[in-house]
């Protein structure tokens, strides 16, 4: 004779299936979002090849934010051919997408905008406009970041999301804080020696030696 459930059994298998996958669902969520912070360091590692062959090219010259015309996609802008990219102008789609995209930034504007990969440049230390650095400029490079994942609540013009704010930066309404957390509650950065490392929001937020702005400045 065969042997079926009852609908107690039943109900109690389906509540146990319930319950592992609830168990397992945020365990898959930080297991993806690990392989996309994973894939963004790979982008910060071909964005910081591209800058190095820039600077090779023009005497130890490091690309600029912005130029004297204000526009802030300049920087991916001259990276962009060193990465095998061919590109129109600061306002071309490819400077916010490929290499230039972080794979867990969501876009804020539609249509998308070329500005608007969630990556950006220091431009309050590392050159903005006329402000253009050399990397013998830098005191300890290991600890000064000049690029990195920006963050996701910007609020007041689309040139923002290109740039990559200290702590201190405070603007008309500028959400705060201003540092991101897109990746475990931290950030991806690109730092003066080249090389490409996490950091967690509270240790940038806070800074080092009373100096709140210390991780991003040029001179210690």
């Amino acid at each position: 004779m065969t042997k079926r459930f009852t609908l107690i059994e039943l109900v109690v298998v389906i509540a146990i299936i319930s319950i592992l996958a609830s168990m397992l669902l945020p365990a898959l969520s930080t297991a993806k979002e690990k392989a996309r912070s994973l894939s963004c360091l790979g982008n910060w590692r071909q964005i910081g090849s591209g800058v190095a062959m820039y600077s090779d090219d023009y005497e130890h010259w490091m690309p600029i934010a912005c130029t004297s015309s204000g526009n802030s996609n300049n920087w991916r802008l001259e990276v962009s051919p060193y990465l095998g990219l061919t590109v129109t102008g600061t306002s071309d789609l490819d400077l916010a997408g490929g290499v230039f995209k972080c794979p867990t930034y969501q876009y804020k504007n539609d249509p998308i905008q070329a500005w608007e990969g969630g990556y950006g440049w220091n431009s309050q230390y590392f050159g903005k406009r006329t402000d253009r650095k050399r990397f013998n400029m830098i005191e300890r490079p290991s600890v000064s970041a000049f690029a990195g994942d920006g963050v996701d609540w910007l609020g007041e013009g689309t040139w923002d999301y290109t740039y990559l704010y200290a702590p201190s930066y405070a603007y008309g309404s500028h959400p705060t804080p201003s540092v991101g957390n897109r990746h475990h509650r931290g950030i991806n950065l690109l730092w003066g020696d080249l090389h490409v490392e996490w950091m967690p929001q509270s240790m940038l937020t806070i800074g080092l030696n009373g100096d709140q702005n210390y991780y991003y400045r040029v001179t210690k």
